[in-house]
């Protein structure tokens, strides 16, 4: 997993490896600026990269029909263990039919702030996936997570593949 990030004015580049013998390697640029607790080898064995862990829910979805899932994450920085369960179908504007929603729940193993609570602590969010393409894949079309700044919320623009090409902001 290869990631680049802009955030609050600071150019991040992450890098995770996983070996075939499950060993986990991470580079992470620039390092954190304040005390975290240390993310050791064994926590990150057995993980996933977070683009993988929304894939698998994606996927599970689809073949499954249910969000129950759990995985265990890390990003380069931080693990964490992700859980998904099942909220009610929601109708969402523009889409044909309702929405499968997933409510997530993140709980913080390691790599977190030592003056947030760095350990323990759940972070909430709710996931809505339709079927949007042909497949066993389910697409996320809106994500909603709370943070330290307040809600953040963002919305499937367009879509193209697999013979569709969808468009859903102007």
């Amino acid at each position: 997993m290869r990631a680049e990030t802009h955030r609050r004015g600071v150019d991040m580049h992450t890098r995770v490896d996983y070996a075939a013998d499950g060993a986990v390697t991470a580079e992470a640029m620039p390092p954190p600026d304040r005390p975290v607790t240390p993310v050791t080898p064994a926590q990150m064995r057995g993980t996933v990269d977070q683009l993988t862990a929304y894939l698998a829910l994606a996927r599970h979805l689809a073949g499954r029909g249910s969000c129950a899932l759990a995985l265990a994450v890390f990003d380069g920085r931080r693990r964490y263990d992700l859980s998904f369960t099942d909220l009610d179908p929601e109708i969402l504007p523009g889409l044909a039919g309702p929405t499968r929603v997933c409510r997530m729940s993140r709980r913080r193993i390691a790599g977190f702030p030592v003056d947030r609570g760095g350990t323990g602590t759940t972070d909430q969010g709710k996931l809505w996936l339709a079927r949007l393409i042909p497949g066993d894949l389910m697409v996320p079309v809106r994500m909603e997570f709370g943070s330290e700044f307040g809600i953040f919320t963002a919305e499937l623009a367009e879509l193209r593949g697999r013979g569709v090409d969808l468009h859903f902001t102007e």
